[in-house]
Formats: structure tokens, C-alpha cells, sequence
């Protein structure tokens, strides 16, 4: 008789199945395993959410960006970047801190996409009388233009102008001599 702390493992030669009276077998004498999927947390979750998997370069990015965060990721020679993510991800507790991490990482991607795209853009600061602010709003919104794209075409217009009367003054002069 065997205790239900003892397991016994019996080898059995399966060359014969006819030899095997499977019948005998008590099924709650046998091992149980579970093939269900684990469970995926709520924080791992949002990492899969976000991970685009054919994204190397978002990849790279992600363990950079964890990796100066102070987080350390696994970086076997045969993982990919994708799958220490991923196992990182899966490693994470379930805690305010990590779910703030995770947000603040999403957020800085979206905000280094946004930069990337603005490659020939630059941000600029500066003062406007609230008159000539309330012209702009009025003149963009009758073209139907941002307030930068009313800008950009005004200094446009204002530059092929001052072109043109220079190229006039330039004939005018060449004419007078």
C-alpha cells in the first residue's frame, strides 16, 4: 500500500501494448498536469498590448529604456529582444510602481515616435500681442490651417515677395545703366 506522499515511477515496456492492463490503474493514483495556458497578469498584459511584435527597433528601444530605469532583463545569446521583453514581462509583480513604469515607457515611445516624425520641424517660443494672436486664430481658421501652417505660409508669401521686389529693383537698376 503506498502512501499518497510516495510516488512510485514504474518503467513499462511499451514495445507491447497488449502487456498493459490499464485497468488495474487507479486515476488518482496518477500525476496530474496542467497544460492550460498561464495565466497573463495585468501588467504583462499591457506589455503584450503594446509590443509590436515585428518592431525590432521598438524592441531595442524598450531595453534601453528599462535598462536605464535600473531594470535588468535576461540577454541569452539566442533570446531575442522580443522574448527578454517578454519574459521580463512575465517576472513583473503586480504593484503601483511597476504599472506607473510601464506607463511612463508607453508614453515615452509615443513621444519618440512623435519627435522622429518631426524631423525637419523645429518648436519655437515666442511672444504675440493678443490683437495679432486673435488675427492669426482668425486668419487660420478662414483658410482652414493650423495656427503653424497660417504661420509657415505667411513667411512663405512674405519671403517670394521680398524675392520678387528685389529681382524687380535688380532689372529696374540694370536698365537704368
Amino acid at each position: 500500500m503506498s502512501d499518497k506522499n510516495t510516488t512510485f515511477i514504474t518503467a513499462v515496456d511499451l514495445s507491447d501494448p497488449s502487456t498493459i492492463d490499464l485497468s488495474t490503474i487507479d486515476p488518482s493514483d496518477l500525476p496530474t498536469v496542467d497544460l492550460s495556458e498561464p495565466a497573463v497578469t495585468k501588467l504583462e498584459a499591457m506589455v503584450l498590448k503594446w509590443l509590436n511584435p515585428r518592431n525590432r527597433a521598438q524592441h531595442l528601444w524598450s531595453i534601453d529604456y528599462l535598462t536605464t530605469k535600473g531594470e535588468t532583463l535576461s540577454k541569452g545569446l539566442l533570446s531575442s529582444p522580443e522574448d527578454s521583453l517578454t519574459e521580463w514581462s512575465q517576472c513583473l509583480r503586480d504593484t503601483p510602481a511597476n504599472e506607473l513604469l510601464i506607463r511612463n515607457m508607453t508614453a515615452a515611445w509615443r513621444q519618440k515616435r512623435h519627435r522622429d516624425r518631426q524631423v525637419d520641424k523645429k518648436s519655437y517660443s515666442f511672444t504675440l500681442d493678443t490683437a495679432v494672436k486673435v488675427q492669426l486664430d482668425r486668419l487660420a481658421e478662414r483658410q482652414k490651417k493650423t495656427i503653424s501652417g497660417m504661420l509657415e505660409d505667411l513667411i512663405t508669401q512674405a519671403v517670394l515677395k521680398a524675392e520678387k521686389a528685389e529681382t524687380k529693383r535688380k532689372l529696374e537698376k540694370s536698365r537704368g545703366n
